[in-house]
């Protein structure tokens, strides 16, 4: 276990965790055109299932280097793995088995991000990554409500004048 990594792992991870906390998600709905080769709109569901994607895949390539300390970590996890397991097999009777893959991976990611902080950097650090990302999206969030008032605060029925800044909803950002 080392204490600092080098900075391209700590930027890969602050955004792993930014994926996780559904941080920023949302926001390249403000920024973008209409994609020419798309048919129908990209919405947060989409970005969030891109960004996942991308999470997953830059937490699998971190892993490599972890894999016997991660081997180590899951034997003494099982109910965890189990748990897992369990959310994907549950694919098998859900109703909407598009929205269960999606979480799965979700949960996959979720865990497979945990254990790689918990396998590779003492607690200090594991503390720094999400202190750091709690950060970002809190000075994010103040940015884009000044940014983006209407949307940085929510203006429906029950939920008029809450903050949900760069997150989808307030209850995210509470």
């Amino acid at each position: 276990i080392r204490s600092r990594p080098p900075w391209p792992e700590w930027v890969a991870l602050v955004f792993c965790v930014l994926v996780q906390i559904n941080a920023f998600v949302f926001i390249p709905l403000y920024f973008r055109t209409q994609p020419s080769g798309l048919k129908g709109r990209l919405d947060q569901f989409d970005y969030n299932t891109i960004a996942v994607g991308i999470s997953l895949c830059v937490i699998g390539f971190l892993c490599l280097g972890q894999r016997r300390a991660l081997k180590r970590l899951a034997a003494k996890n099982s109910l965890t793995l189990a748990f897992v397991a369990f959310a994907l097999v549950s694919l098998l009777w859900s109703i909407h088995p598009d929205l269960t893959i999606r979480r799965g991976v979700g949960l996959i990611v979720t865990v497979v991000v945990a254990a790689y902080l918990a396998a590779r950097f003492d607690e200090q650090c594991r503390l720094e990554v999400l202190s750091l990302s709690f950060a970002l999206a809190a000075v994010g969030t103040v940015l884009f409500v000044i940014a983006f008032p209407n949307d940085g605060i929510m203006n429906f029925r029950e939920t008029t004048g809450s903050w949900r800044g760069v997150f989808p909803h307030k209850n995210v950002l509470g």
